[in-house]
């Protein structure tokens, strides 16, 4: 199988496109990856006009075209009409539907399944559930104010501390994201705790969060992190939900709830009136099953 994977540079879609590659690489031996970098919106609707698609000329003709990102459109569509193959974009497309082969959509975009519509879990990531796991050592995953969700330093500091202490013996590493206050890292700097170690994410490297779920067997992720509590389901690890101000409602939010509501990741109030478990019992993998459904459906087929 040869696939081209078309790249918009922007690390969060391309983390999308790498876990359905990756996917199929432990579905399928053999599998053939070409990164091609998107073309501008202007040179592809040219290209898509003549039938060419000369960036690619000398690559061998794709099974699947791939793409994450709106930038990515256009070049999928160029790509499957010079030289073939089946066009997957991994999002709700701000093109129609039925252009594409597959439309691998996350279930809070609230899109009917059908034809060309496969529905997902959360958006695909890379991460798989391998690891130690070590009971040990656990994870906070700090996030920051969006469009959707405020901040409250007190609050989430208060709720590290009570996670904290009612754990002495597991080591918990925190990180934050670029969104995260600086006020915020402030005050967790003056909790007096032997068994916090905080990392800001100026001091991580690439792939550090994945090694880090891989190490410990618990996650807390603050709830506006959606993707980042996919990743951790994704992992392996028991996901908690650590609260922050909402302030509007929306389907991502509306997901999360859905996690809530199964089970499947605990909320920090839950924590604290009943002590909830937050074992992983069935981690997710979407990607695998999204590889697998490729490979069924079309791949079989010839």
């Amino acid at each position: 199988m040869v696939v081209w994977r078309i790249i918009d540079g922007k690390p969060g879609h391309e983390n999308q496109s790498l876990g359905l590659v990756n996917a199929l690489m432990r579905c399928l031996p053999g599998v053939e990856v070409f990164d091609i970098p998107a073309e501008t919106k202007a040179s592809v609707l040219w290209y898509w006009m003549i039938g060419r698609f000369p960036v690619a000329n000398n690559l061998p003709d794709p099974d699947l075209v791939i793409g994450a990102g709106h930038a990515t459109h256009f070049s999928l569509l160029a790509a499957r009409r010079a030289h073939g193959g089946r066009a997957v974009v991994l999002m709700k497309p701000s093109l129609p539907i039925k252009v594409f082969d597959l439309c691998v959509i996350p279930a809070h975009d609230d899109v009917e399944p059908g034809r060309g519509v496969f529905i997902t879990r959360g958006v695909l990531n890379p991460l798989s559930s391998e690891g130690v796991h070590d009971p040990k050592k656990a994870l906070f995953l700090i996030g920051g104010p969006s469009k959707h969700h405020g901040w409250d330093d007190e609050s989430l500091v208060s709720q590290i501390i009570d996670i904290t202490k009612a754990s002495p013996q597991v080591s918990f590493n925190l990180t934050t994201s670029r969104r995260t206050p600086g006020a915020f890292l402030e005050q967790l700097k003056k909790i007096d705790s032997d068994n916090l170690c905080i990392i800001p994410v100026e001091q991580t490297a690439p792939g550090w969060v994945a090694g880090q779920l891989a190490e410990s067997s618990l996650a807390w992720v603050t709830e506006d992190s959606v993707s980042m509590v996919y990743e951790a389901l994704t992992s392996g690890v028991g996901v908690g939900i650590l609260e922050v101000p909402r302030i509007t409602n929306s389907h991502v939010s509306a997901g999360l709830e859905d996690l809530i509501n199964e089970g499947v990741v605990v909320p920090y109030r839950r924590w604290v009136k009943e002590s909830e478990s937050y074992r992983n019992e069935k981690p997710l993998d979407e990607a695998w099953r999204c590889a697998d459904w490729l490979i069924e459906k079309w791949l079989n087929e010839n």
